[in-house]
């Protein structure tokens, strides 16, 4: 009785000789139109990772700043708020609100953003440049004063800022810090926690 014999290559080049031009062609043509595709797809992926880094790096940032002044006469503390604009692009539909808190040293902030003190928009803020907003007073009573001015009381200036870019991302900005007329320890470590920024 005879064996038959396999030889896996003989007939895959049997198998290949067996098609006609056009059909190896075709066979051909559809391998290549696969990869192809899938370099094609790799490369979309790539040019969209690169356009995200691109937007991150030309996107405007917003940081602010607040100081607190203690008049010579008189129970009333002037706040003054500004914003200073880095990056390499405008930030465009700025609107900024900021609130101001009277705090017990050794009690937390409440961050409740109720009362408003003042605010702030624009149309346009241009790389490097600074918006500062007029000076609101801050009435307290003559013991509260005192207390601000011995470190029993400090002041929690805080908000939030939003805006967009140029490629119509949304941004915002929360901030905050914290005065007394006394250096010391305070327990503002909410207020301290409470600044951040979008990761857009």
């Amino acid at each position: 009785m005879d064996t038959p014999m396999t030889d896996t290559g003989q007939s895959k080049r049997k198998f290949w000789k067996d098609y006609d031009p056009t059909q190896k062609m075709t066979f051909v043509m559809t391998c290549f139109s696969v990869i192809y595709s899938v370099t094609t797809i790799a490369l979309f992926f790539l040019s969209y990772a690169q356009l995200g880094y691109l937007t991150k790096d030309q996107r405007p940032w917003i940081k602010t700043f607040s100081q607190v002044t203690v008049p010579d006469k008189g129970n009333s503390l002037v706040i003054t708020v500004g914003l200073i604009t880095t990056g390499k692009t405008p930030a465009k539909s700025v609107v900024s609100q900021f609130f101001v808190e009277r705090v017990k040293n050794g009690e937390s902030p409440q961050l409740l953003s109720t009362n408003q003190a003042g605010g702030f928009s624009t149309g346009i803020l241009f790389p490097d440049g600074t918006a500062q907003l007029a000076p609101i007073p801050y009435d307290l009573l003559s013991s509260d004063l005192d207390d601000y001015k011995q470190g029993r009381v400090f002041l929690v200036v805080y908000g939030h800022v939003g805006y967009t870019d140029i490629f119509h991302t949304q941004h915002w900005t929360n901030f905050c810090g914290f005065t007394s007329g006394k250096q010391g320890g305070y327990t503002a470590e909410k207020c301290t926690a409470y600044n951040n920024t979008d990761d857009n």
